[in-house]
């Protein structure tokens, strides 16, 4: 039976099958090499992908707009100005941000550091591509935190 995504990329003339996976390959060949590959497919990994460049490309577009727009920096303002009255750190919440998004972005796409939680790895032998599509959520919300952790950086270094 073919898959329906496999359909729609025929329709366009669309081959996965030759290219080769950049930022999921070692995932993908970690479910290959523990045997796990009746339980997700090549396309599984393929759509973890595209979700990863596409959030990759957003979150790059939504810098590089930040860095540009002087308006957008100054909506920054409001945060820090919350962030000093409450008497917390706007360096912990930038620190925070940048570091946590860099690791949820590299952990999304790495299933043999997820192999050891039992419960990733109950779910990755149960329902591979729940785990699949929890990894591409994960990447998502993660970029999304480094994107606005960077440009929070961008506020902070030019306010003083």
């Amino acid at each position: 039976m073919t898959h329906p995504l496999q359909l729609l990329l025929s329709a366009f003339d669309l081959n996965l099958s030759g290219a080769s996976l950049l930022l999921t390959k070692g995932s993908y060949l970690f479910y290959i090499e523990n045997h796990l590959n009746g339980y997700g497919t090549e396309l599984d990994f393929w759509l973890l992908e595209i979700f990863a460049w596409l959030a990759l490309a957003v979150c790059c577009g939504r810098i590089v707009a930040g860095l540009l727009s002087p308006q957008l920096i100054k909506s920054f303002g409001s945060i820090v100005e919350g962030l000093r009255k409450s008497h917390r750190s706007f360096r912990v919440l930038v620190a925070s941000n940048v570091v946590m998004g860099l690791v949820g972005m590299i952990g999304a796409l790495n299933a043999s550091s997820a192999y050891h939680a039992n419960l990733m790895r109950a779910l990755m032998l149960a329902y591979p591509r729940v785990y699949i599509c929890l990894s591409a959520i994960m990447f998502c919300w993660a970029s999304t935190f480094f994107g606005e952790g960077i440009l929070l950086l961008r506020y902070v270094l030019t306010k003083k």
